[in-house]
């Protein structure tokens, strides 16, 4: 049975809390992704931030000042490299993610598994 650790993608493009809302949209826009996970000084897993959370803030905040601590889902959840694929695949079907974060024991990102990964890894075992 396949494993996040065999479809996750490692490089992690992460934000610190105190990242405003302009520079993650910054972020989101240039490296032309939809989400990215929130950690701390150390690399701890503390939220997660979407493309979602900042079209809601423009409409009724200020994206210059508001910083993603404000605005990110805190305590996500979280998988590690040694969960079953079917199991993360649940969990983006059923909770309708777009991708999952993936930690390790010490709940530090160590990957991600998006619906693009689960896709190419059906589409390469046919």
């Amino acid at each position: 049975m396949l494993k996040a650790k065999d479809v996750m993608s490692t490089k992690v493009i992460s934000v610190r809390p105190d990242t405003t809302a302009l520079d993650l949209a910054q972020i989101l826009y240039e490296k032309r992704i939809s989400g990215v996970p929130v950690v701390d000084e150390k690399g701890v897993l503390v939220g997660v931030v979407s493309e979602r959370d900042l079209l809601n803030l423009i409409f009724s905040g200020n994206a210059n000042s508001t910083k993603v601590s404000e605005i990110m889902t805190k305590n996500p959840i979280s998988f590690t490299p040694e969960t079953e694929l079917d199991k993360i695949s649940l969990a983006i079907s059923e909770r309708g993610f777009r991708r999952v974060i993936i930690v390790d024991n010490e709940n530090k990102v160590v990957g991600i598994v998006s619906r693009h990964d689960i896709i190419k890894i059906i589409l390469e075992q046919r």
